[in-house]
């Protein structure tokens, strides 16, 4: 990372210079909260004392009451974001610690696993331990949303077009000296934890619409209406019949809808979390200026519904709050009347209808962004590490210096023989012990002296290795000094032998 005149910073002292920072304002907003405390106290006090100089010995008017509650009122709304600052800042100072955990090395079993991507099956999973703990996965992923994972996740479990890795590297590089927005990912929502339910909630966003008939849409607001013109008619003249009348009409029409509002209002719980954690990221991001054209892409994808899509997911977050309000006792008696519940059925439709063939692109791109952004952390945190370059040409693997050894292998296709490895460096003992695990049942690799680098191998002992039929083999044996370091299998089909 580069700060003013174009110094180099290493990241864990950007890391401790920030978690100090953020500790400090920490212990501020503690001193505040303190105070606030302390005053609200001593308003309340205040208020105990004018009330029996009030009502006990008439020394005071009680309107004079109303300076302390508003005072109190006022103080106590101010007390809540003081508090809410305090634990944004104990976030970011988390969210430092954890990067110097990862920094130092000290990031193992902390965080999340991954363990439900975890497929035994998999061709490399299990051999590069990509899920679980002290995983891959547990290194890179810094989500903050399942979708964010989903994509690491798959990104990790499948290869992409070098074209679309390159895009990806063009991204990563843009991202990767981008803190701030990191840190303000990461303290959004109502808890650190990993949020939103991709498929829960783009399931329900697509469904078809349930609540039918649409003329009911209109009708019920004004029987609304008339039940509140008929409860003053009532009041008044002392007339119940009409406000009956109109209730038993809208209990028959929450009748008939009962099953589509089951549906609509509870057919999916899951949908309906951690809609402020998506919100704040959605607008975070849009508010962003990217320059790397996938990111570019990945936000215009954000805007594709006509409106931007934080402020269409703030939406659904207020109709989601009316949906949970109805279990209000306040709201329970105004509901039969009101048709409170069959109005805001229809207006979560009305939402479906406008953005719920935009919901999945809105949560695809933030997890694609989600993705690049843990790959920018990792490209950050380790600024010696550099990105893989791609050649043309035969199939071809290239690992240097594991585990500081001098030591190069170089994997490549001869012909439908099978697989020729060469093995470049001093330690001719070792190759031999990792050329003797490169068998199969079909044949045996022979040992001996590996080849130099400058060396014509083809039609030598090595270019004729045999392996098992469909069977898979490790690329460095598990007794190799590397294999600890690198650890990969490989599915092979079946060997042309007839020549060997």
């Amino acid at each position: 990372m580069y700060l003013l005149h174009f110094e180099p910073v290493h990241p864990s002292e950007e890391y401790v210079q920030r978690r100090n920072a953020r500790q400090l304002r920490v212990s501020q907003y503690e001193q505040i909260h303190i105070r606030l405390g302390n005053a609200r106290l001593l308003l309340a006090a205040v208020a105990v004392v004018m009330a029996w100089a009030s009502f006990r010995a008439h020394d005071l008017s009680p309107w004079w009451l109303a300076a302390p509650v508003a005072a109190f009122v006022g103080l106590a709304s101010y007390h809540t974001r003081i508090l809410r600052a305090r634990e944004l800042a104990q976030r970011a100072a988390e969210f430092y610690e954890k990067g110097l955990a990862r920094v130092e090395d000290r990031w193992a079993n902390s965080g999340e696993t991954g363990q439900r991507f975890d497929n035994p099956h998999h061709v490399y999973a299990a051999d590069l331990d990509l899920f679980g703990n002290s995983s891959l996965f547990q290194l890179l992923s810094t989500a903050r949303t399942r979708m964010g994972e989903d994509t690491l996740a798959e990104w990790l479990l499948s290869p992409a077009p070098v074209e679309r890795v390159h895009e990806r590297h063009a991204a990563v590089n843009e991202l990767r000296d981008q803190l701030d927005l990191r840190e303000d990912l990461a303290v959004l929502g109502e808890d650190v934890g990993v949020g939103v339910h991709p498929a829960a909630l783009s399931q329900w966003a697509e469904s078809s619409n349930r609540m039918k008939p649409l003329w009911i849409r209109w009708l019920a607001p004004c029987l609304a209406a008339l039940a509140v013109a008929a409860a003053v008619v009532w009041a008044v003249w002392d007339l119940a019949t009409p406000l009956v009348l109109i209730v038993v009409i809208e209990a028959v029409l929450t009748y008939m809808l009962k099953k589509p509002l089951e549906e609509v209002l509870h057919g999916a719980e899951h949908a309906f979390r951690d809609l402020a954690l998506l919100s704040g990221v959605l607008a975070r991001m849009e508010s962003q200026k990217f320059q790397a054209p996938r990111l570019q892409a990945l936000q215009c994808d954000l805007l594709s519904g006509g409106v931007p899509s934080s402020q269409a997911i703030a939406r659904l977050r207020t109709l989601v709050d009316r949906i949970n309000s109805r279990h209000n006792i306040f709201v329970r008696i105004i509901d039969a009347p009101l048709m409170y519940s069959v109005q805001v059925a229809f207006a979560a439709e009305r939402w479906r209808r406008a953005h719920g063939s935009a919901l999945r692109l809105w949560v695809n791109a933030i997890g694609q962004i989600e993705a690049l952004l843990s790959l920018a952390t990792y490209s950050f945190e380790h600024p010696s590490d550099p990105f893989p370059e791609f050649s043309g040409g035969a199939a071809s693997f290239v690992a240097e210096d594991l585990r500081s050894q001098q030591r190069k292998y170089l994997w490549r296709d001869t012909d439908s023989a099978g697989q020729r490895f060469q093995y470049v460096g001093q330690e001719h003992a070792a190759a031999r012990r990792w050329d003797e695990c490169c068998t199969g049942d079909g044949g045996s690799a022979r040992s001996g002296p590996p080849p130099s680098a400058d060396s014509n191998t083809s039609g030598s002992q090595y270019s004729r290795e045999r392996f098992p039929a469909g069977g898979q083999f490790p690329f460095l044996c598990r007794d190799h000094p590397a294999a600890s370091n690198l650890r990969f299998r490989r599915q092979r089909s079946a060997p042309d032998v007839s020549t060997g």
